[in-house]
């Protein structure tokens, strides 16, 4: 016969365990997340691809302080339990010192290779805003260097997208005419294949007062020459670009650094223009969190089987390779996306495939 203490711990077993199992299943925002190893997951400012249901993360391996030339790339199938795969790129024996930031990870057919944009600072100083260009025939790489531009130098814009309400406005066309002959800086960035196949960058530029959306050449290698000032004197960064029912949307936080601040979304017919402020997509009774983004800034939004889902930095300032994650599924009103808070939620719902 069963005693009764056994039964009882028999059923607290059987209840716990779906209990654990489906906890374990959950993205759960803000709280650090380990590998299937059990080490930190150390990817920032990074973005995600997917290639036979498998997606791949790819990230800036952070130290604790300072800037970084290093890339980690982390593979999972369902957006939860992630694999570390190990260094996809390493600048560090450069003959020049070689720092970066913000990768993110295209397929050019042209090539048959995989193409690593990301921002390049140069000799350890945060002063040159540079784009850098990697290859690798495998996606997880090794990823080897090709190469380093300002974008499309002396190239005047199919489109400036100014708005004169920004007090910034003056400042960045100085800016703009100051780097012209020499090529446009180029820092926070995100990159963006379009439905026709034509690729484009959008980076922090015009001395951070400022987006540029730039095309690509075919083989997604450099600039084409087409591209547009977007934004401009807005201060914004961190740009997400991504699209849904033949809309752009881009959002992008304030120009803070590491400290939390509010989000921006805009939408657009067109990739190069003109786009359309339309406020903080943060959703809360908490005012505190709308102007914080959940104390979080964007890096990347994935689409997902026509979900999408906004990704983001909690950063650790004393400690910035200890840096939590924000992911959050984007809601959507009038065709304009939101955000709200989840404390858990269960991405395999999403990942039904195609």
């Amino acid at each position: 016969m069963v005693n009764k203490m056994h039964l009882k711990k028999m059923m607290y077993i059987l209840f716990i365990i779906p209990f654990i199992c489906y906890a374990n299943d959950n993205v759960i925002s803000g709280v650090t997340w380990t590998d299937t190893d059990g080490n930190v997951i150390n990817a920032h400012g990074g973005g995600i691809i997917e290639e036979h249901g498998i997606y791949y993360w790819f990230g800036e391996k952070r130290n604790v302080k300072g800037l970084i030339n290093k890339v980690n790339v982390y593979s999972s199938r369902d957006l939860v339990h992630w694999k570390y795969n190990g260094l996809a790129l390493d600048l560090s024996n450069l003959n020049i010192r070689h720092d970066l930031e913000r990768p993110k990870v295209i397929y050019s057919p042209k090539i048959q290779k995989y193409v690593m944009w990301m921002h390049i600072e140069l000799n350890g100083h945060y002063s040159t805003g540079k784009a850098g260009v990697a290859i690798s025939d495998n996606i997880t790489g090794p990823y080897q260097f090709y190469n380093e531009y300002w974008p499309n130098p002396g190239v005047k814009p199919i489109m400036r997208d100014g708005d004169l309400k920004y007090k910034n406005t003056q400042d960045a066309d100085k800016s703009f005419s100051l780097y012209f002959k020499r090529g446009q800086m180029f820092r926070d960035m995100n990159t963006f294949v379009d439905d026709d196949g034509k690729a484009y960058v959008v980076y922090e530029s015009e001395d951070n007062l400022s987006l540029q959306i730039a095309e690509l050449t075919p083989d997604y290698l450099g600039f084409s020459g087409r591209y547009s000032r977007v934004l401009v004197g807005g201060r914004n960064e961190a740009p997400a670009l991504f699209k849904k029912d033949k809309k752009y949307y881009l959002i992008t936080s304030g120009l803070r650094g590491f400290s939390p601040n509010d989000a921006r979304v805009s939408v657009s017919n067109s990739i190069f223009g003109p786009w359309k402020l339309k406020g903080n997509p943060a959703r809360s009774s908490n005012k505190d969190l709308v102007d914080k983004t959940f104390y979080s800034q964007s890096t990347d939004v994935l689409e997902v089987n026509g979900m999408y889902i906004f990704l983001a930095d909690r950063w650790n300032e004393k400690d910035l390779s200890s840096s939590s994650y924000v992911w959050l599924p984007i809601s959507w009103q009038n065709n304009i996306p939101f955000i709200v808070w989840k404390d858990k939620w269960l991405p395999s719902k999403y990942l039904t495939q195609k």
